[in-house]
């Protein structure tokens, strides 16, 4: 493709999408359109090897990772359009190193996904019919960061800003069913491009979906069986205060001793039974406060004790 060819289709491509110069767009939205300008160019060729692959033997390889890297360079690189898209975005005041901030695929964090992408690659280029077949991750990876001097872990969404080097084969979808409930496997071919070949591999992710988003009726009903179970946990604990009850009003002390034990237990009986409509008791919520390491009176417990009775009871 010519500089020129390059970007007049460019050009018109943001300003369809996005009414916007290409010097106007985030390093997101330039990214997509450069991307989805890559496709449709590589788009006949991606086809005939698809077919040709189809035809012949061809290899499978399976992987629960496949680290591809930042896609945008590497299929530049490949198609001989590298020093073409950076002489064409400079020309129309943008910056191929833009690129450096759009996210990589999050499919893995291990050395296994990187020797599986490589494997791809290396096929694809010496004209092996090779595909690829592994898992669409919606949260790969994590993003890292230092929080109060402690590392911290934190979803990685990649898939927020868009994914414009693959193709939904929505027609292709599959139903897996499972004991409690189905769920859709959706593919995404992502091509794989031979350097200097005009050979093209598929790499085939599969992403697991629902047909509701969320089911809150079932949500509601393992809420509801939860605290079921919790009732009858502080059902448990109201047996025994009663019984600490009964045997500190048969006690040999003084009233003003027996009275003064017996205001404490009855608060604490009167907290646990009110509890029970939420499925949080006395007990439950001192082991949940001990696990957090949140004493018990404190702003934070207080804090986080409402939350919990809120959720409860908006959940039941």
């Amino acid at each position: 493709m010519k500089i020129e060819n390059f970007k007049e289709k460019l050009t018109a491509r943001c300003e369809k999408e996005y009414n916007a110069q290409p010097k106007e767009l985030t390093p997101e939205q330039l990214h997509c359109a450069v991307s989805g300008l890559v496709m449709e160019e590589l788009s006949p060729a991606w086809e005939k090897s698809r077919a040709a692959h189809d035809k012949a033997r061809k290899a499978s390889y399976l992987s629960m990772e496949f680290l591809v890297g930042r896609a945008v360079y590497n299929n530049l690189l490949c198609l001989d359009l590298l020093d073409t898209t950076a002489e064409g975005l400079k020309e129309l005041g943008a910056d191929i190193n833009e690129f450096e901030e759009i996210e990589d695929a999050a499919l893995g964090n291990g050395g296994l996904g990187r020797l599986a992408a490589c494997f791809l690659d290396s096929a694809a280029a010496l004209g092996l019919p090779l595909d690829g077949y592994g898992i669409r991750y919606k949260y790969g990876l994590f993003k890292q960061g230092i929080k109060n001097g402690f590392q911290t872990e934190t979803a990685d969404n990649w898939q927020r800003q868009g994914d414009p080097w693959s193709i939904r084969r929505e027609q292709e979808k599959v139903v897996v069913h499972f004991a409690d409930g189905d769920v859709n496997a959706v593919p995404y071919d992502y091509p794989v491009i031979g350097y200097g070949t005009e050979n093209v591999g598929t790499l085939r992710l599969w992403q697991a979906e629902t047909d509701d988003e969320f089911d809150f009726d079932l949500f509601r009903k393992h809420v509801a069986k939860t605290q079921r179970v919790l009732d009858d946990i502080i059902d448990l604990e109201m047996e025994k205060i009663d019984a600490i009850i009964a045997k500190i009003e048969t006690d040999p002390e003084t009233a003003e001793v027996k009275g003064a034990e017996l205001n404490l237990w009855r608060k604490i009986r009167t907290k646990t039974l009110m509890g029970r409509r939420t499925g949080a008791g006395t007990t439950g919520e001192g082991d949940m406060l001990a696990a957090m390491g949140l004493r018990d009176g404190s702003d934070e417990a207080i804090e986080f004790s409402v939350k919990v009775h809120r959720e409860l009871r908006l959940a039941y």
